[in-house]
C-alpha cells in the first residue's frame, strides 16, 4: 500500500490551502494571502497506520524520568530527535515561506510514496511556527520511527533541497532534539567533561518544565491524523 500525505490544517493557514490543493503555480509571492502563526500537522504513512506504531512513547519517557528520580539515560534522550527544515524568502512573507515548505512536502510525497522501494521514509511532523517575525522564516519539523529512518529522511531531504526549487525560497536543514528544551534541562548533557567521566545519566534540573514539555508534545500528538483530516482551532 502506498504512503499518503495527510495534512491537518491550522485555521490560520486556511488562506493558502486552496493554492496547495489546486496545485496552483505562484509566480509572485504577493499573490499569496497572508497566514497566521500556528502549526499544521502532516503524516506520511500508508493508510491504516496507527499512531501507537510510529509516535514516540511519551508516557514511557515520563515514567523513566520518575522511576530514576528525575534522571534520564542518554540513550533515551537520543531517541527523541527531529529534522528541522527552515524556509526563508526574498520577500519576507510567512505565506511564501509556508508555501515553499508545503511544496517540499508535496514533492517528497511524490518521490517516496512506495514503502517497498523506500521502506524507511515515512514520517510525521508539523509545518508553520508560532512566532510573528517573517525574517526568521517558517519551519517544517519532521520525526521518524527510529534514528536510522531519521538519517535516511535527512539524506533524502538534503538531496532534494539541492535540486528542488521554489522560486524565491531558500531551505536550510538541521538535526535537533525532539523536545527542543530537553538538553538544556539536563545537567552536564553535551559537556565533554561529563562524557569523559563516563556519565550516562543526567539530572533533570527543572522537573516542572520537563513535565510541561512532555504535555506540550502530547497536545501535538492529538493533532496527527492517519485517516480523515479535520480543522485545528
Amino acid at each position: 500500500m502506498r504512503r499518503e500525505t495527510i495534512i491537518n490544517w491550522h485555521t490560520g493557514h486556511a488562506a493558502i490551502k486552496p493554492v496547495i490543493d489546486a496545485g496552483t503555480r505562484v509566480k509572485d509571492p504577493h499573490e499569496l494571502a497572508e497566514v497566521g502563526p500556528g502549526w499544521s500537522y502532516v503524516t506520511f504513512f500508508p493508510l491504516g497506520t496507527t499512531a501507537d506504531t510510529v509516535l514516540f512513547d511519551l508516557s514511557k519517557l515520563a515514567d523513566t524520568a520518575e522511576e530514576l528520580g528525575y534522571f534520564l539515560p542518554d540513550e533515551v534522550v537520543a531517541e527523541h530527535n527531529k529534522i528541522v527544515v527552515t524556509a526563508t524568502s526574498v520577500v519576507q512573507s510567512p505565506a511564501h515561506q509556508l508555501f515553499g515548505l508545503l511544496k517540499l512536502v508535496e514533492e517528497f510525497g511524490k518521490r517516496f510514496s512506495d514503502p517497498k522501494k523506500h521502506p524507511r521514509l515515512g514520517y510525521y511532523g508539523k509545518i508553520g511556527g508560532i512566532y510573528s517575525r517573517p525574517e526568521k522564516g517558517r519551519v517544517l519539523v519532521l520525526y521518524a520511527e527510529d534514528d536510522e529512518s531519521l538519517l535516511e529522511i535527512e539524506a533524502a531531504l538534503q538531496e532534494m533541497i539541492i535540486e528542488f526549487r521554489v522560486r524565491g525560497v531558500e531551505f536550510e536543514l538541521r538535526l535537533g532534539n525532539g523536545l527542543s528544551d530537553l538538553p538544556r534541562l539536563l545537567k552536564g548533557y553535551g559537556e565533554p567533561e561529563y562524557r569523559q567521566a563516563g556519565v550516562h545519566h543526567f539530572k533533570i534540573t527543572d522537573p516542572q518544565r520537563f513535565e510541561t514539555l512532555v504535555n506540550q508534545a502530547r497536545v501535538d500528538y492529538s493533532h496527527y491524523l492517519f485517516e480523515a483530516p479535520h480543522e485545528i482551532k
